[in-house]
């Protein structure tokens, strides 16, 4: 007994256990489904960091960037060095040559070009013989050499100007890289916060088309109780029926918009998730814009692709630059310190040419020059050639943005006059079905109005919705004309993404 009553108890303990673990999950899944506030803002955020073509985008100036090492790679130092060894036992016309040569020889170099148009070199060398001849000396004996070496240019590329000038123009395709990278960001940003006001407004059309199927279910109870009384013919209760699936079928359709404008979204955040959303932000907006002359003054500052064509002008200047410093002849100061030992001792050898007690000093000069010099000449004549291509395409781009900063700015003026008449436009016609719903339970209307009145209620929510849609879109577009469409700094959250 005493072994079933604990048995008992702990069944009980169990079941306890099992309940409170159960009703802690029920919060939890209840909070799981609770929508997440979206709003513009966010959509922005997350379109920067997880739109799959920003991330590509996010690449080309860092594979622009690779240009920039290579070309200090022209400063790398390089370093060789070779090694053998020879066996001559070859049948000779005199003995005085022997029979038995051998050579091992090796040598080691570093060169390096430096910034300022210098290059060095440092080499050393050994050669070490021996041989059978009766003739000979010594049996074998070693050769070391220490050579210094070191070349300036004194004209073309003087001081290292034309390797600076190569990676100033990497640097400046980086540059140009960024911001084209930037018209990316952009215009992904666009297309998110216009999906956006999409699904917001599909989302506020899904709520009219139930607040008008409510209204056609309640014409409809209204017109039965009606045609009970005999105050309502067969065609009023047929004309409220069809009414009724006329609205289920709008807000089926207004179901299905919600839900395409939803998984465009949801593609260009690049999320997967089945986490639902709520509109955060209200589709209706009174923000006025400010003034054009300010909005063209930031797009001229802010616009990623005109500041891609300033670097890109930049890159041409430094073009030009290096263009005419090939057209200079080539003279070069080079000179030259060699230390050298010849002994049987390998070490006397060493300390002999490193105490340098044999040196041999060269110092000379080298011209070179082109005639023609066509190449350079040519180089030179199409780096200016395409700066003023860049420079009328600069002003044509300004002539563009101004024109658009106008148009958008205007757009919005307009949109915001047309909400204003639309959304007035609805509430008249708002009260004038409802007025007319009143008088038709007091039995004097008919049926045929009231559809009619509420079709054109519906209408005027419509267009009502469509005029806010258009207000919001056309501040994304004003936004994106002036270049201030994306938060300042949000652009670098993207190259940081891997």
């Amino acid at each position: 007994m005493a072994s079933l009553l604990w048995k008992c108890g702990n069944w009980r303990r169990w079941a306890g256990l099992a309940a409170a673990l159960w009703a802690l999950g029920g919060p939890t899944r209840a909070l799981a489904q609770i929508p997440s506030a979206l709003g513009e803002s966010d959509v922005l955020s997350w379109v920067v960091r997880r739109n799959l073509g920003i991330q590509a985008a996010a690449y080309d100036p860092q594979i622009a960037g690779t240009d920039i090492t290579k070309t200090k790679g022209q400063f790398d130092t390089q370093v060789s060095g070779e090694a053998s060894y020879n066996l001559d036992r070859s049948d000779q016309t005199s003995i005085i040559f022997g029979t038995d040569n051998r050579t091992v020889v090796w040598d080691a170099k570093a060169e390096k070009k430096f910034p300022v148009g210098v290059q060095g070199a440092i080499s050393l060398g050994n050669q070490r013989e021996s041989t059978n001849s009766a003739f000979a000396t010594d049996p074998a004996f070693f050769d070391t050499r220490l050579r210094f070496d070191v070349k300036a240019a004194m004209l073309k590329n003087r001081f290292g100007k034309s390797d600076k000038a190569q990676i100033a123009l990497a640097e400046a395709g980086q540059k140009v890289s960024e911001e084209l990278s930037r018209t990316v960001v952009e215009d992904r940003a666009a297309e998110a916060v216009t999906s956006y006001w999409n699904w917001v407004a599909t989302r506020y059309y899904v709520e009219v088309a139930r607040r008008f199927l409510k209204l056609a279910q309640d014409f409809l109870d209204t017109t039965q109780s009606k045609k009970v009384l005999g105050l309502a013919e067969d065609t009023d209760t047929l004309g409220a029926q069809a009414l009724v699936v006329e609205r289920q079928a709008e807000l089926e359709r207004a179901k299905n918009l919600s839900l395409d404008a939803e998984k465009r979204l949801r593609y260009l955040l690049d999320d997967t998730g089945g986490k639902s959303w709520r509109a955060k932000d209200p589709l209706r907006s009174d923000r006025r814009p400010g003034l054009k002359e300010d909005l063209l003054q930031t797009a001229l500052q802010s616009r990623p692709e005109y500041l891609a064509l300033r670097r890109e002008a930049e890159a041409k200047d430094i073009q030009i630059t290096l263009a005419k410093d090939q057209k200079w002849p080539s003279l070069d100061l080079f000179t030259s310190l060699e230390l050298n030992s010849v002994d049987p001792s390998y070490g006397t050898v060493l300390r002999e040419t490193f105490s340098a007690q044999h040196p041999n000093w060269l110092i000379g000069a080298q011209f070179s020059l082109s005639i023609e010099n066509r190449i350079a000449k040519g180089e030179l004549d199409r780096g200016k050639l395409e700066k003023a291509k860049v420079l009328v395409q600069m002003k044509e781009l300004e002539n563009l943005i101004s024109l658009e900063i106008d148009e958008s700015w205007r757009e919005v003026l307009l949109q915001r006059k047309e909400t204003d008449n639309f959304t007035r436009a609805a509430d008249l016609q708002r009260r004038k079905m409802e007025e007319e719903t009143r008088k038709y339970f007091l039995g004097r209307s008919d049926s045929d109005t009231i559809v009619r009145f509420q079709e054109d209620a519906l209408a005027a929510e419509r267009k009502r919705l469509e005029a806010e849609l258009r207000y919001r879109l056309a501040w994304v577009q004003l936004r994106k004309s002036a270049g201030i469409l994306v938060p300042s700094g949000a652009e670098s959250q993207a190259g940081a993404v891997k």
